[in-house]
């Protein structure tokens, strides 16, 4: 009786690693221009340094050299992608592109539409990289969580719903001594707006995660104010008239939670704090939003 074969192991991620001779100006671009969140970041001895950056679902592609040949010559016109290519799927190409090029990428092609609705661009960027950029034109787009919620004003309206309760509360109004004014209010909407998928304004002119990192350090937050804190945004989000459906409240909580939870740690007098690093952008998590039909 022959053993039956086993299974392959599974493969949990493909991890891209690129030795980057300028290692602050691929940050700069990989992270900070393009978007990727940062995972994890080591200094280590002998001035070694590492940063691992989240760049969504990974696929690996595997192309003949016909194929390596018909893209480039529908893409480029002519012979110029390396045997490695690396490609981001983005939800505006022409925008993506002009971002990268502005932050030091040379534009090689494109965009450019494709014959099975893709729009492609190709740039050649830092850490030696030849990259395309693109973006599906007949995919159904997901809305953000700044869509779903209702735009720039939703996010108002639960700002202050969630200051007025502040102001009253036992617990939190003591960091508001004269109460929550109009600045503070304004600034940190634009925080949330930007979280959730709308406009980066808070990072364009308020400080980004540095500036709001310096509210909080030294404040000491306890664990009561934190949840108190979660448990205000909850009713605030129902005073705001915010969707109530399920898919939505967990991403707003979870969201919630994890920043409360940063806020709690990055507040005591002893923490050891990320000093730099990109606003978050949330996202829907494990459960997309829910469409019947």
């Amino acid at each position: 009786m022959t053993p039956a074969t086993p299974p392959p192991p599974r493969v949990r991620q493909l991890r891209l690693v690129v030795e980057a001779d300028d290692f602050e100006a691929a940050v700069r671009f990989y992270r900070d221009v393009l978007g990727l969140p940062e995972e994890l970041a080591v200094d280590s001895d002998g001035s070694a340094r590492v940063m691992v950056l989240d760049a969504g679902r990974a696929t690996l592609e595997l192309a003949n050299p016909a194929q390596k040949r018909m893209i480039d010559d529908l893409e480029v016109g002519r012979q110029v992608a390396p045997a490695l290519r690396v490609a981001f799927e983005v939800d505006d190409a022409e925008a993506a592109a002009r971002r990268l090029v502005d932050a030091g990428a040379r534009l090689v092609a494109g965009p450019v539409e494709t014959p099975w609705r893709s729009l492609n661009a190709r740039l050649d960027a830092p850490a030696g990289l030849h990259i395309t950029v693109f973006e599906e034109l007949d995919a159904v787009a997901v809305p953000s969580l700044h869509e779903w919620a209702g735009g720039d004003g939703a996010f108002r309206r639960l700002m202050d719903a969630f200051y007025d309760r502040v102001e009253q509360d036992e617990l939190l109004s003591r960091y508001f001594p004269g109460g929550v004014g109009e600045e503070h209010r304004a600034h940190v909407t634009r925080w949330w707006i930007e979280v959730f998928g709308g406009a980066p304004t808070y990072s364009d002119e308020l400080g980004g995660y540095d500036g709001m990192l310096a509210h909080h350090q030294g404040l000491a937050i306890t664990p009561d104010d934190r949840r108190r804190f979660a448990y205000l945004l909850s009713l605030a989000a129902d005073d705001a008239g915010l969707p109530a459906d399920p898919e939505f409240r967990a991403a707003f909580m979870g969201y919630v939670e994890w920043g409360s939870r940063l806020a709690l740690s990055n507040s005591q007098p002893d923490a050891g704090v990320v000093e730099h690093a990109p606003v978050p952008r949330w996202g829907w998590g494990v459960a997309p939003p829910y469409e019947p039909g």
